[in-house]
């Protein structure tokens, strides 16, 4: 449906990297897949913490990102239970479709850092590389469905699935241009007999 753009974008001009400068500013995000408009999340339940995609209202735990040296960045959660964590490729595995998942801190090195990418194509957004492998998380095959899970891919230019985008949570954030829209979910009902 429509309300896709955050405003008046032009179709066709220049395809120029979003004006808002390199990098969105630390601070708390639901990290949302372009292609599905679903958000990075755990499964509450789970034992092993993967991240998969999910409606963006029941995303869990929260999500931050937090700048670090070098220009890498660290996705960061605060779990309920667990307290603070990291997203990162279990094992610092390098495998192709090798999963994302939530661990304490330091616990994978450099597969839990990220170079954020802004990128331009298939759509204005960021691709998240994990800084072990220089590969791309991505949604295998630009899949929409839900609670399929984040996994890291060969980069490649154009692929749907591999650009995310952040919105801000929390203080300061605005309403949410991405989210579903709220209908009335009840039946608009006629009074009866009144024809016309």
């Amino acid at each position: 449906g429509r309300g896709e753009g955050d405003g008046p974008d032009r179709k066709g001009g220049s395809a120029a990297v979003s004006s808002d400068g390199p990098a969105p500013a630390p601070g708390k995000y639901r990290i949302r897949a372009v292609h599905s408009s679903l958000c990075l999340s755990e499964r509450p339940q789970d034992k092993t913490a993967w991240v998969y995609q999910v409606p963006c209202a029941d995303v869990f735990p929260s999500f931050s990102l937090q700048r670090l040296d070098d220009g890498l960045w660290r996705i960061a959660t605060l779990h309920p239970e667990h307290g603070p964590g990291c997203s990162g490729i279990m094992g610092q595995s390098k495998a192709e479709g090798a999963w994302l998942g939530d661990d304490y801190c330091e616990s994978r090195g450099a597969g839990e850092e990220f170079r954020l990418e802004a990128v331009d194509r298939p759509t204005e957004g960021f691709r998240l590389r994990p800084a072990h492998t220089g590969q791309c998380l991505g949604l295998p095959g630009g899949t929409t469905r839900r609670w399929a899970h984040v996994v890291q891919l060969p980069c490649r230019s154009g692929a749907p699935g591999q650009v995310f985008r952040f919105d801000p949570v929390g203080a300061g954030a605005k309403g949410e241009p991405s989210g579903p829209k709220k209908e009335p979910s009840e039946p608009k009902k006629e009074p009866s007999g009144a024809k016309g």
